[in-house]
């Protein structure tokens, strides 16, 4: 049985990675990075993009700056 909650989240994670890989060396906004994901997944949210963006700092795969 496929998890599709799990191919849903890691899917998401793999395609912020290749948005702020092609940002670089700037870096992106969370605004532009949601309407990315939102283009895949039409019903993303603000939080979920959050939730994963906070995932991927926590393996250091990402640096999140706030104001």
């Amino acid at each position: 049985m496929v998890d599709q909650a799990k191919v849903r989240r890691e899917s998401m994670r793999w395609n912020i990675l290749l948005t702020l890989n092609n940002a670089r060396p700037i870096g992106a906004y969370e605004e532009l990075v949601l309407s990315t994901i939102q283009a895949i997944y039409p019903d993303a949210t603000a939080l979920e993009l959050r939730r994963e963006l906070d995932y991927l700092e926590s393996r250091d795969l990402v640096k999140v700056f706030t104001d």
